[in-house]
């Protein structure tokens, strides 16, 4: 160990409710570097990081997160990521039944307004697609399975 000034750190984190081990700045190592990375403290709820990425100030709310190469915007979960729009729908309205898609009444892919999601089938969001002019590979297959 090299000489000099000894490293002193607190014996817990001073995280009301966390009980790990001081790591520096008074703080454990998991809350020291989630201030580190994004400068506040409590970012790591789910709510407040997918807020932060969410600008309303029109009437699409733009994600301005990062985007899939569709466009659509991408939130992780812990491990798990996930379609912004998704993820706006459950906050916002409820939960999402097994097999069903999140659909954009604006056809905007970073929309999360969730006025402009509603559910549908994998068929319901072919029909979407193809009443917008989006797809038109998809009128043939419509077609025969009408």
């Amino acid at each position: 160990m090299s000489a000099g000034r000894p490293r002193t750190q607190p014996a817990q984190c001073t995280v009301d409710g966390c009980d790990a081990p001081g790591y520096c700045k008074a703080l454990c190592k998991k809350h020291y570097n989630r201030v580190w990375r994004t400068g506040d403290l409590h970012s790591a709820e789910p709510a407040a990081r997918f807020e932060a990425h969410v600008d309303k100030s029109g009437d699409c709310w733009k994600w301005t997160g990062p985007l899939s190469d569709g466009g659509y915007g991408k939130f992780s979960c812990g491990q798990v990521k996930r379609r912004a729009h998704r993820v706006a729908y459950e906050m916002y309205v409820g939960p999402i039944p097994d097999g069903m898609h999140v659909l954009h009444r604006c056809d905007n892919p970073p929309c999360v307004n969730p006025t402009h999601l509603f559910l549908g089938t994998h068929l319901d969001n072919m029909r979407d697609m193809e009443a917008k002019g989006r797809a038109r590979w998809i009128q043939d297959n419509l077609r025969r399975h009408a």
